[in-house]
């Protein structure tokens, strides 16, 4: 019954939640597992958690015995309540504090997949919260959670586990380095680049890339570690958000150019026409481009040109339509009312030179670091484009090269 959200609240109505809770203290597996998943069903709703959280003070000591409980069944549905439980902030703390950390981690060594799979789900949610980064790292789950990138083949898995780095890097500013240490780099190339890897997953791990290169720590190892050749093709990709975050990527890396303009004229022409055709491409001022694209590319050229690197400034303003199509830009002014300005991506995660958003277990989108809302109205990104592309006309103009 607790699979229908009406009936949840049936039930709740008719007082099961205390019975349920009490059905956890019995002996009998069956009745731990049935009550165990009711109560995960009811922790699916935020009014749910919200009563279990003002009435059952015991729950969570309950959920983490049955952790190690000898029951696979009941041990994976104990994880997943937890995890559930977790989509809140008090208990994303109170699970740390009272020890879940402890339980989840030789679940993650387990050969069984859906233990595997509750555990890392439930550490996703954990990693949430900033108070627990410190609990996390030091719990020894780190090497754990970068080994499992390449070493499970698990679509779930692999998702939940970079998704929890990539929360854990965008906590808060501390050294990231122990991150790197672990091999977190090699992991994702070892993915990335293979041709097995689903789409679900590869959009993941770059949108964790696009979390990882606004870390100072991290950046140059992203820099230094051939990914500029991994997300050029990645940029002319058919699923948006894989496209929007690669470009993204690539846009915080061009940031970077004035300290390591070599890599970047490296890939000027390749692979797959390299630099210059990528942002050719989403220039083209007739291809009805995407706005939220365009306005990244031409970050990258404003970034590019200001890394005062003489080959690189070359290579972008003797290009034979990067800057014409700029001025073109610029030049346009208002866009008609009878073209269709509406974007089949206006809720893209971010927008050129602000930093990317992160989208968490439960749907909402968070803004920058700074508090910035990034979803921009419809108006704002066309002004913001033509104003980009107006900067970048007069720095041109002001080059001495």
């Amino acid at each position: 019954m607790t699979h229908s959200a009406e009936h949840r609240q049936q039930l709740i109505a008719a007082g099961s939640v205390p019975v349920l809770v009490e059905l956890l203290a019995s002996d009998d597996p069956e009745l731990q597992y049935y009550a165990t998943t009711a109560l995960s069903n009811i922790a699916v709703d935020d009014s749910g958690r919200g009563l279990l959280w003002e009435t059952q003070p015991t729950l969570v000591d309950a959920l983490i015995r049955f952790v190690d409980a000898p029951t696979t069944k009941v041990q994976c549905q104990a994880i997943l309540t937890l995890r559930n439980l977790a989509s809140d902030e008090q208990y994303q703390i109170q699970i740390v504090e009272k020890g879940g950390l402890d339980s989840l981690l030789p679940l993650l060594q387990s050969t069984y997949d859906p233990l595997v799979i509750s555990a890392s789900a439930c550490l996703r949610n954990l990693s949430i919260h900033p108070d627990n980064e410190v609990h996390i790292l030091n719990s020894g789950i780190l090497s754990w959670l970068v080994g499992l990138i390449t070493q499970s083949r698990n679509e779930e898995v692999q998702c939940h586990v970079i998704s929890a780095l990539r929360n854990l890097v965008a906590n808060n500013d501390a050294d990231k380095t122990s991150f790197a240490e672990a091999g977190l780099f090699e992991q994702l190339k070892v993915v990335i680049t293979d041709l097995k890897t689903s789409d679900v997953v590869l959009s993941e791990m770059i949108t964790a890339l696009s979390v990882f290169v606004l870390d100072d720590s991290l950046c140059p190892h992203i820099m230094d570690g051939g990914f500029l050749e991994l997300l050029i093709p990645l940029a002319h990709s058919q699923i948006f958000e894989l496209q929007y975050n690669a470009c993204a990527v690539i846009s915080n890396l061009a940031c970077k150019a004035s300290e390591a303009s070599d890599r970047f004229v490296e890939v000027w022409d390749k692979p797959e026409g390299g630099m210059q055709s990528y942002l050719a491409s989403f220039l083209a001022v007739d291809e009805g481009m995407d706005p939220h694209l365009r306005s990244v590319a031409i970050w990258t050229v404003m970034m590019l040109l200001e890394s005062e690197s003489p080959e690189l400034i070359r290579l972008v303003t003797e290009h034979p339509s990067i800057i014409k199509n700029i001025e073109k830009i610029a030049d346009m002014g208002a866009v008609p009312e009878d073209k269709a300005r509406h974007s089949a991506y206006a809720s893209a995660n971010g927008s050129a030179g602000l930093r990317v958003s992160r989208v968490f277990d439960n749907g909402e989108v968070f803004g920058d670091d700074d508090g910035d809302d990034i979803d921009e109205a419809e108006d704002d990104i066309y002004n913001r484009m033509e104003n980009l592309a107006q900067d970048v006309v007069a720095m041109v103009h002001s080059l001495d090269y």
